[in-house]
């Protein structure tokens, strides 16, 4: 009997993370970043077996990092991981190109994969959503993780998904948070040939 034909050669095929834990960034009395903290969180995702990690997303308070320190957290989460975890690195930004440079900066560190989340600070059609998503993964030759929250409406239509899927053979995720998402794994599996992640 012949192998099944992948239906979706260009989706890029990859391992299940498992457990994907972001990292919270900590910060002292004064509001600045304390480095020295990371070392405890990854030696306990090893000791944990967790083969991924996560920085800096929702849960690393990105938004409050200014480009130094970003930049900081990045470089020392990286360091500490080397050939313990592997990292996924979160590149958000509104503007689609600043997002992918950032993307491209993290693969010369030697980050595994990259992390993107469609921006919702202002309304926006789907179609220019989706834009931003191909621009940002087509900046890098990672595998990427493509999340969409969206706390005040729903997130892009499986459809969109399956668009932007067919431009980027390297969306390997997307992530939803969101409940009862099965069937929409279902639908994007046998569409786009891509998995879901859920933080809900």
């Amino acid at each position: 009997m012949e192998p099944a034909k992948n239906p979706h050669p260009t989706a890029r095929i990859m391992p299940d993370p498992g457990p994907l834990p972001v990292l919270p960034a900590v910060f002292d009395s004064a509001g600045g970043l304390v480095l020295e903290a990371m070392a405890r969180q990854i030696d306990f995702c090893e000791l944990c077996g967790v083969e991924w990690v996560c920085v800096p997303a929702f849960g690393s308070e990105f938004y409050k990092l200014d480009p130094k320190e970003r930049s900081a957290l990045i470089a020392e989460v990286l360091r500490l991981a080397k050939g313990r975890v592997k990292v996924a690195v979160q590149c958000n930004h509104v503007h689609a190109p600043t997002a992918a440079a950032l993307a491209r900066q993290a693969e010369a560190d030697g980050a595994s994969m990259i992390s993107t989340a469609i921006p919702r600070g202002m309304p926006a059609s789907e179609e220019s959503l989706a834009r931003y998503a191909v621009t940002v993964a087509n900046g890098t030759s990672l595998p990427v993780i493509l999340q969409d929250w969206n706390p005040s409406g729903p997130s892009l239509t499986s459809g969109a998904l399956s668009k932007i899927a067919t431009q980027c053979p390297n969306l390997a995720f997307i992530k939803l948070e969101e409940p009862s998402v099965a069937e929409r794994a279902r639908v994007l599996r046998e569409t786009a040939g891509v998995r879901i992640l859920t933080g809900w």
